[in-house]
């Protein structure tokens, strides 16, 4: 039996075109249209009016679901949000091409037909000469030194407390003379002391933040329902925000109390201090061969020897011989 004859025929696309004979099929996943004829013009975009009905006709479909509480109407109305959502920017999309400017349909100009969007016009390059700016003042050097700590730290502060930190940055440097007088040559001791009197003032502000804030809150303190109540209350959640403000308010005060007081304890201590102290402990303690002492670390005993500054005495315990300063001397 003769096996029938292919024909290998193409479209104007160069695809393989099926055939009543039997011919080759067109390979599957291309587009099957049909190609745009020459001359023909390309599809017009939606217009404004066409827009505006798609976004009114999917806000009165949103508006008509049913959801009826399940999970399916839940579903569709999130799905017609969506299609809400993409019609507006459809909308949107339109109207920002449509702002070009669109000649009268009365008028023909630059040999355009009537009705034809036209071009935008380009910006035409400013011919007026610039302003030249006035020259800037020479600063001084209280203004550099303001820019200089702005600069490292203090821009991001508002204008109250960034005032306020320059003055006292100026204060703990010793650079409170005026603009033009020579800077007060100052000690580190000096330096030390002014830096303790500005944490003892930012302790004393902080606290006074507390102090407000827990007057704010008296009235809360003794109501159980208010402090117990479930459920979300602004006014309690607020309190609470206040609350751990101030908490940390009284812990930065603490810190800064401690600061200070280091700091005041490095400018008054002097070289020597130490020693002289010990010195007067030592001369406090009066002990002589035999008597009986006892020390925190080696407990009681009996004395064996008495030297300037330190004492030998045995260990009633174990009976060794140690030698520790007078200063460590308890009696008994």
């Amino acid at each position: 039996m003769a096996r029938a004859r292919r024909s290998y025929t193409r479209d104007s696309r160069g695809r393989f075109a099926s055939t009543p004979g039997g011919g080759k099929k067109a390979p599957s996943g291309l587009p099957k249209r049909s190609p745009r004829k020459a001359g023909t013009p390309p599809p017009k975009r939606r217009g404004l009016v066409t827009q505006r009905a798609a976004v009114k006709r999917a806000s009165a479909k949103l508006k008509g679901l049913d959801t009826s509480g399940s999970y399916s109407g839940a579903l569709k109305q999130r799905a017609q949000k969506g299609a809400v959502t993409r019609a507006a920017n459809r909308l949107k999309a339109a109207e920002q091409r449509g702002r070009i400017r669109i000649k009268d349909s009365n008028s023909v100009a630059g040999g355009r037909r009537s009705g034809i969007i036209a071009k935008p016009r380009l910006a035409q390059p400013q011919t007026a000469k610039a302003k030249t700016k006035p020259a800037r003042p020479k600063r001084t050097a209280e203004e550099q030194a303001r820019r200089d700590l702005i600069a490292t730290g203090l821009r991001k502060l508002p204008k109250e407390k960034r005032a306020r930190a320059i003055a006292m940055r100026r204060e703990m440097e010793g650079r409170t003379a005026a603009p033009g007088e020579p800077k007060p040559r100052m000690t580190q001791k000096e330096r030390w002391l002014n830096r303790a009197n500005v944490s003892e003032r930012a302790a004393q502000r902080n606290m006074e933040r507390v102090a407000e804030i827990e007057r704010r809150h008296a009235p809360y303190r003794g109501d159980i329902a208010f402090n117990t109540q479930p459920g979300r209350i602004p006014q309690r959640e607020r309190m609470i925000r206040e609350q751990d403000r101030a908490f940390e308010l009284r812990k930065k005060a603490r810190e800064q109390l401690q600061r200070a007081q280091e700091l005041r304890n490095l400018a008054t201590t002097n070289k020597g201090d130490a020693e002289r102290k010990r010195q007067a402990e030592r001369d406090a303690v009066t002990v002589e061969k035999g008597s009986r002492i006892s020390t925190i670390m080696y407990g009681p005993g009996v004395v064996v020897r008495v030297n300037k500054k330190t004492v030998s005495y045995q260990i009633g315990q174990t009976g060794f011989v140690v030698k520790v300063d007078k200063s460590w001397v308890q009696g008994i």
